[in-house]
C-alpha cells in the first residue's frame, strides 16, 4: 500500500506545473514511502527495519533521479528534420520571389535572399542552407501562368526570433527574454543589456502545431470528434469562435494546459518575471496572448506576425552596407 501510495503521489506531482516537478516529485513519494512504512512499524509491528527502510530511500533517491534524467530529460525518439532536407523549401522560396516581383510589377530580377533558422541550429546548419539556397543561380520558372527569372546573387541566414528585435535592440535594458514562438519550434534568448547571450539560447519542439495536435487529441478522447483546422486556428489567434459550448471549453481548457507547458518550459530556462521581461514574438503569441497566465507590465507581446521576416530584411541590408554592397 505504500508503495502504491508513493507512486500516486509522483505520478501526480510530475504532472503539475512547478519547477523542478520530476526531482520534487520524487523527494515527495521517497518522504511518503518512509512515513507511511514508518506508521506500519509503530501500529503493526510488522513492516522493514527503520535503519533498512532510511538506507534503502538514500539509495533509491540518486537513482530515480538518474532515471528521469534518462527518460525524462533527453528524448530519444526525437528525429530533428532540417527544413532543407528536400525541395518543399525551394519551392516556397521560388513561389515567394514570385509574389514580390509581382507586387512590383516585373518578371525578371537579381535576387539576394534572407531566411532563417532556429536559434541552436544556425553554427551547424548555416553554410548547408546556404549552399541549399545558392544551387542555382539563375532559374526561370511559371508561377499562375507568369513566367519568371530570376539571378540568386547571395543569401544570407540569420536566427529566428532574434531577427524580429535586430532592429530595436537597442530598447532592451536590464535582463529580457526573447521568446520566438513558431509552428514547430519554439526558441529563447536571454538578451542583457542590450547584449544577447548565447550561452543561454534553447531551441525547444514545443510550437502551435504541438498545441494544435494536442487538441485534437483531447476533442476525439472526450467528444469523439474532430475538429478543422480552420476552427482551431481561429480559437488560437482570437480566444474564442461559433461551436458547440462544450467543444469550447474543450479546446479552450487544453489550450492553457499547453500555453502552462509553455511558461513550465521557460522556467526550466530560468525565467524568473521578477527578474526580467519576457519579449514574445511569432504566430504563437497569440497562445500566451488568449491563454497564458501573465503579468501584462512585464510581458511584451509582439502581434505583427511579419516581424521575423522585416527583421530578416533589415539585418540583410544592415549586411550588404557593411560590404559596401557587394554580395
Amino acid at each position: 500500500l505504500s508503495f502504491a501510495a508513493a507512486t500516486i503521489v509522483v505520478h501526480v506531482l510530475r504532472r503539475q506545473s512547478i519547477d523542478h516537478a520530476w526531482s520534487v516529485a520524487i523527494f515527495t513519494g521517497a518522504m511518503t514511502n518512509v512515513i507511511l512504512n514508518f506508521m506500519g512499524l509503530l501500529i503493526f509491528d510488522n513492516g522493514p527495519s527503520i535503519i533498512g527502510l532510511l538506507l534503502g530511500t538514500i539509495i533509491a533517491i540518486p537513482v530515480a533521479m538518474l532515471v528521469g534524467f534518462l527518460f525524462m530529460g533527453l528524448d530519444y525518439s526525437r528525429t530533428e528534420r532540417v527544413q532543407f532536407e528536400d525541395e518543399d523549401y525551394y519551392v516556397l522560396t521560388l513561389a515567394a520571389i514570385a509574389r514580390e516581383l509581382k507586387r512590383e510589377q516585373i518578371t525578371e530580377a537579381k535576387v539576394y535572399l534572407a531566411a532563417g533558422l532556429p536559434l541552436t541550429w544556425v553554427s551547424e546548419q548555416k553554410e548547408s542552407f546556404k549552399k541549399y539556397l545558392l544551387q542555382n543561380k539563375e532559374v526561370t520558372y511559371t508561377f499562375r501562368n507568369v513566367e519568371y527569372h530570376v539571378q540568386i546573387v547571395g543569401a544570407e541566414i540569420f536566427p529566428q526570433g532574434f531577427a524580429a528585435v535586430a532592429e530595436k535592440l537597442g530598447t532592451f535594458t536590464g535582463v529580457n527574454l526573447l521568446c520566438d514562438i513558431g509552428n514547430g519550434t519554439m526558441n529563447l534568448l536571454k538578451i542583457t543589456n542590450r547584449v544577447p547571450d548565447t550561452q543561454h539560447m534553447f531551441t525547444e519542439k514545443y510550437g502551435v502545431h504541438q498545441c494544435t495536435l494536442f487538441i485534437r487529441e483531447q476533442m476525439m478522447r472526450l467528444h469523439h470528434a474532430t475538429l478543422d483546422d480552420a476552427i482551431i486556428t481561429e480559437i488560437l489567434k482570437k480566444g474564442t469562435t461559433d461551436i458547440d459550448k462544450a467543444y469550447l471549453e474543450t479546446v479552450t481548457k487544453t489550450a492553457k494546459a499547453y500555453t502552462a507547458g509553455i511558461f513550465q518550459r521557460l522556467r526550466e530556462h530560468e525565467y524568473n518575471p521578477k527578474l526580467m521581461k519576457l519579449y514574445v514574438v511569432g504566430g504563437g503569441g497569440c497562445l500566451i496572448r488568449n491563454f497564458g497566465e501573465y503579468d501584462s507590465n512585464r510581458v511584451v507581446i509582439n502581434e505583427d506576425i511579419c516581424a521575423t521576416a522585416k527583421g530578416y530584411e533589415y539585418m540583410a541590408m544592415v549586411t550588404l552596407n557593411r560590404k559596401g554592397g557587394k554580395v
